[in-house]
């Protein structure tokens, strides 16, 4: 009887490791995959983003949009160039009161960041 209960007992032992395995072999194969489609993707010559939250919506003229100004998708490692421009402007501007600001989503298409 001990025995019987002994082979049940090494049995489902051995399933609890065979499915360890493989959870554990899956695991490893998601994580390289995701490793190789995220982070080893070539980015193309000239490109500005390679992912969609590398796009951020900008500022881009002196007037805000809610004072009729301009707002454009830009990649984020351009952010600080817009800012510096705008840092240069006039702080006695006058700017008409025109609601200018469009709900757009930036994404990057072929390396470019546009407003959708």
């Amino acid at each position: 009887m001990r025995s019987k209960k002994k082979k049940r007992e090494k049995r489902a032992d051995m399933k609890k490791r065979k499915i360890l395995f493989i959870l554990t072999t899956t695991l490893v194969l998601l994580i390289a995959a995701m490793y190789i489609l995220f982070y080893r993707v070539r980015i193309p010559e000239g490109a500005e983003c390679r992912f969609d939250f590398d796009c951020v919506k900008q500022q881009i003229t002196c007037c805000s949009c809610q004072m009729g100004g301009l707002e454009e998708c830009v990649p984020k490692s351009k952010i600080k160039e817009f800012q510096q421009k705008l840092a240069d402007c006039p702080h006695d501007l006058i700017c008409p009161a025109v609601y200018n600001c469009k709900e757009i989503r930036c994404a990057c298409v072929n390396g470019k960041c546009v407003g959708k």
